[in-house]
């Protein structure tokens, strides 16, 4: 077989696979939350959630899915092409519709909340639940600081990170404001963990000198740990002056201060930058702190 025949059968072989959507999709994890609490549902709401969503009821085949409402669910699902932005947007209609009749029904106190796991992993795939509906997520500036305040289960702490990013594209000063005052937060918290008292007034920088002791930045097993020890203490004391920066831009540029009439602010690419920025170092403080989410 020559060169160019070998060429063609290997861009078929290519060109034949599924290709990966370039936009935010709804992963088969959260499919499966949301399948769940389609029990909780009479199949007349289902209908009415994906009915509002232009979706027509589709077939899942032979498989069979616990239940008369996870399966006709399912056959709705079946009829989603995320492949395509209009199927997810269609998609999260029909499920933020789901989540506001959730919401509406009784519940004993003290039993969970049925949103919480949905919630959970939507945001795990870029989407954000307002209450009302489900949009994207600004672009997941604070990731890290995302994931590590919900796995030490920071419930407060995270949720200042996703309001501090939802701030970026519509509320450049606001953004900055929340991006200082998360800092405060995660400080503060690791303060308490470790029982430090830190002066109410104190300021950003003075409050990441009282806590800079606790953190444990090296693995001991790592090569040459003196080294990377010195390394990593001279990097806390640039975060240090990093934090302390960013409460300059906050007091000049934020939300917090009153502004006097006339007053312009930063940009949305300077609000980017200040909310990564205490996101990158809201993660790394937190997850050098041996009794985070004890």
């Amino acid at each position: 077989m020559g060169i160019l025949e070998n060429a063609d059968l290997l861009y078929e072989h290519l060109t034949s696979k599924p290709k990966r959507a370039l936009h935010p999709t709804i992963s088969d994890g959260t499919i499966v939350q949301f399948r769940n609490a389609a029990s909780s549902l009479v199949l007349r709401e289902i209908d009415d959630a994906f009915g509002a969503a232009g979706v027509p009821l589709g077939s899942a085949g032979s498989a069979q899915f616990q239940g008369q409402r996870r399966t006709r669910f399912m056959d709705y699902i079946a009829a989603v092409d995320q492949t395509r932005p209009e199927g997810v947007s269609q998609l999260l209609v029909a499920l933020a519709h789901m989540m506001t009749t959730l919401s509406q029904q009784h519940r004993a106190p003290g039993s969970a909340d049925p949103l919480n796991p949905l919630i959970v992993n939507l945001r795990r795939d870029g989407f954000e639940w307002d209450g009302v509906r489900i949009t994207e997520s600004t672009g997941a500036l604070v990731s890290g600081a995302v994931v590590v305040t919900r796995q030490l289960d920071l419930r407060s702490l995270h949720d200042r990170i996703h309001a501090a990013e939802k701030k970026v594209e519509s509320d450049p000063t606001g953004a900055i404001g929340d991006a200082k005052e998360l800092l405060e937060a995660v400080f503060r918290t690791v303060a308490e963990n470790h029982g430090i008292a830190i002066d109410v007034n104190a300021d950003v920088t003075e409050m990441f000198k009282a806590i800079r002791d606790v953190l444990v930045v090296a693995p001991p097993d790592v090569t040459d740990p003196e080294k990377a020890e010195a390394i990593l203490k001279r990097l806390l004391g640039n975060l240090s002056g990093l934090s302390g920066t960013m409460a300059e831009l906050r007091n000049a540029y934020g939300s917090g201060h009153g502004k006097a009439d006339g007053f312009v602010g930063l940009k949305k690419k300077h609000a980017r930058l200040a909310v990564t920025t205490a996101g990158a170092i809201a993660a790394f403080v937190l997850e050098c702190d041996p009794k985070a989410g004890s």
